[in-house]
């Protein structure tokens, strides 16, 4: 009460002497200090509470106006930009180099260039009427990040070469193109779908063993000799379907990993694993002499930060709780000597 008294009027109308038995002088001074304090508390407390939100709008600045060590890349917004020339390179020869694919047995081995077998896939897809999104062809995974990587990493280094096609769904798109309703009575359902999508790559692959070798394989027999994995998820969140074709034995080998989605909550772990290359340009135009821009987009949301994160050997992540084994994932890319990003140093701090 005497403090409220104190503030609100006079020194002067202060008792002379204080219930803790100071003079009023000497009672002003502690009463002026605490509050000093008690300021400078609120102040710190409200700091503290505004700086992730002053840091994350700092990043998305910079993730737009810095360009001093990645001026190449053109950005177009916070998770899409376009790649350099010399990157447009490195993704055409990585993609125009053939892979050599071989059976269980080591017995057949098959050759084909990344971009070839997409087009092959496409052709089965749209004989199935199995409609792709637009931009729905993506290189993902270590490719991905072995194109847009420094010039110390090597395709040496990759086994797995992995895409992500996106797909629509199938009564949505039969309506946008006037096809009638009953068209779509074989495919009413996702369980169907995928197992057209399953078809798909089973003809392509028989076909490509046919046209190499000369001998006709049941689709069977190509699931037993070359799918390495077959997946299926249907659940509410989660539709996707993934092959792995190949199996990875010895040095020069490589298994293309598919993965067709219909939804997905999240595709990515880390920053810089976020990383998708739109390839559908390549398989509408031809190679060579195309000017078309090369879009990259980044799951994180930050394709700047993303790139940074890659370059300088950092991890970052977002809601780590809905990764699979996020905890154990995280702590592994640290013993494997990568460091917290800057954001996420002050985060455990």
């Amino acid at each position: 009460k005497q403090r409220t008294e104190w503030n609100s009027q006079t020194d002067k109308m202060l008792p002379q002497t204080t219930p803790t038995g100071l003079t009023t002088s000497t009672y002003s001074q502690k009463i002026r200090h605490y509050n000093q304090n008690h300021y400078l508390n609120q102040s710190t407390s409200k700091n503290r509470s505004s700086k992730h939100k002053s840091n994350q709008d700092s990043r998305r600045k910079n993730s737009r106006n810095n360009t001093n060590n990645h001026n190449t890349f053109q950005l177009e917004s916070d998770a899409r930009g376009s790649l350099p020339r010399q990157n447009v390179a490195k993704l055409l020869n990585f993609i125009d180099s053939k892979a050599i694919i071989t059976n269980k047995t080591n017995n057949l081995h098959l050759s084909i260039s990344p971009l070839k077998l997409l087009e092959r896939l496409k052709l089965e897809f749209q004989a199935r009427k199995i409609f792709i999104k637009k931009e729905g062809i993506r290189l993902v995974g270590s490719s991905a990040t072995y194109v847009i990587g420094n010039n110390s990493s090597t395709r040496s280094q990759i086994e797995d070469i992995d895409f992500n096609i996106y797909i629509e769904e199938p009564a949505v798109k039969l309506k946008q193109i006037g096809i009638d309703s009953n068209f779509d009575d074989y495919l009413d359902s996702v369980n169907n779908l995928f197992c057209l999508v399953l078809q798909s790559e089973e003809e392509c692959i028989r076909k490509l063993v046919a046209d190499q070798t000369g001998i006709e394989l049941s689709p069977r027999s190509v699931i037993s000799n070359y799918f390495k994995e077959l997946l299926k998820v249907t659940t509410t969140g989660e539709c996707w379907s993934l092959i792995s074709i190949g199996h990875v034995d010895q040095a020069g080998y490589h298994s293309f990993d598919i993965k067709v989605i219909l939804k997905s909550s999240r595709l990515y772990a880390f920053s810089t694993d976020s990383f998708e290359i739109i390839l559908d340009p390549f398989l509408s135009h031809p190679i060579k002499g195309h000017n078309t821009p090369i879009y990259i987009e980044s799951l994180y949301g930050l394709v700047f930060e993303s790139i940074t994160h890659l370059h300088s050997n950092r991890i970052s992540t977002r809601t780590p709780e809905t990764i699979r084994r996020g905890i154990f994932r995280y702590c592994l890319e640290l013993a494997k000597g990568r460091l917290p990003s800057n954001s996420e140093k002050e985060s455990f701090q």
